[in-house]
């Protein structure tokens, strides 16, 4: 559950002032054993005339038939696929990564000691410090 904490927090301060994206604190409200649809569907009870889209690695792209009836979670919330490393982006649904990274890299970096300034904003990064997470000393 801490993870859990961590994460929701560093993703608040990501989007803290976007006007069109907030964070949702549903995942650790309800149990959806990890069920994407059953997590758009309580959203949508909750914020019945909210526009959702599913911001996805376009890796992901290779593993759809191995989700839990991804078609109808197209269809509540449309993907939207950032390039990933070693996959081709192309078509309307898709974002070049605006830098080639992973997040294993960015934790790599961080467990040994780097702080990785180009590749999180401040707020996320100030986070992760104070909080020696990803093993920051």
């Amino acid at each position: 559950m801490e993870n859990y904490i961590h994460r929701l927090e560093m993703c608040r301060r990501l989007v803290c002032g976007e006007p069109d994206m907030d964070v949702s604190d549903i995942e650790g409200r309800i149990d959806t054993g990890g069920r994407t649809l059953l997590m758009l569907r309580a959203l949508r009870t909750e914020i019945p005339d909210g526009r959702w889209r599913l911001l996805l690695g376009a890796d992901v792209c290779l593993e759809t038939d191995r989700w839990y009836q991804f078609d109808e979670v197209k269809k509540m919330a449309p993907p939207l696929y950032v390039g990933r490393r070693g996959v081709p982006v192309n078509g309307p649904d898709m974002l070049a990564a605006p830098v080639e990274v992973s997040s294993s890299d960015i934790r790599r970096q961080l467990a040994q000691g780097q702080i990785p300034a180009d590749l999180l904003c401040e707020k996320v990064r100030d986070y992760i410090v104070i909080n020696r997470l990803y093993g920051v000393e």
